[in-house]
């Protein structure tokens, strides 16, 4: 697992890891220049840190996209926040039992199913969000076994008012990985999935990153947002208040 950013879209993500949540990449830019060869031995670590750090040491980027264009872009990535598709907030809460302090997290498990009423069955699917509550991840990892038990007393509660379980979206934590798999082999009926939105960045990222129509249009528009962001161009952004 690991997170787009915005200078992914001028890096190839390769398939071996660095660690459990990155991947080793290759400098689009270096690979168009200077070959594959060159950009195979120039790897790194897919974090946008790395990325900026390779664009400025290798200064290709700056050739394929030009000097201010290129510096505006890996400029406008230091204001960015990468936020996780599935946020989990920690937080410390005081025990009074034995005055220690526990870690907790914020999850949701939501529902997908369809179901029948007395007009007939529904069409569409409904999102259902089921689980909202404080659930003890000591040392800031959920056990599998908890996640199964959670889940499936979840889905008895759920088919008990005859409502018909076509899937469990879950969050990607590897402990959540763990559980859908077992519980997929326990329960065919049901798919398991982690969160589609995750799911949907790794999908769209791959189509903006293989298309050059995409690609383009990605980088341009990028680029606009730069422009109008930056102070280097108040003066000629304040006078489209007068058009």
């Amino acid at each position: 697992m690991f997170y787009y950013h915005r200078l992914t879209f001028y890096i190839e993500v390769l398939d071996q890891k660095t660690n459990s949540f990155n991947k080793y990449a290759i400098c689009l830019a270096c690979l168009e220049i200077k070959g594959c060869s060159y950009a195979l031995e120039k790897q790194f670590t897919n974090t946008k840190k790395c990325c900026k750090d390779h664009f400025k040491k290798y200064k290709f980027f700056y050739q394929k996209y030009r000097i201010n264009e290129a510096q505006a872009i890996i400029d406008d990535t230091d204001s960015e926040v990468i936020k996780q598709m599935c946020q989990e907030k920690r937080f410390h809460i005081h025990k009074d039992d034995n005055n220690r302090s526990s870690n907790y997290a914020s999850s949701s498990v939501s529902i997908v199913s369809k179901f029948s009423t007395n007009n007939g069955p529904l069409d569409n699917l409904l999102i259902v969000n089921l689980l909202k509550q404080m659930i003890d991840i000591s040392s800031e990892r959920a056990h599998t076994e908890e996640i199964k038990n959670k889940i499936n007393e979840i889905t008895k509660s759920v088919t008990n008012k005859e409502i018909k379980v076509a899937a469990i979206v879950t969050d990607i934590h590897s402990s959540y990985a763990a559980a859908r798999k077992q519980l997929q082999v326990e329960n065919p009926q049901i798919t398991y999935l982690s969160c589609f939105a995750y799911q949907t960045n790794l999908c769209i990222g791959e189509i903006f990153k293989k298309l050059n129509l995409f690609k383009n249009t990605a980088l341009k528009a990028t680029l606009i947002a730069v422009y109008f962001k930056s102070k280097q161009y108040a003066y000629f952004t304040g006078k489209l208040h007068n058009i």
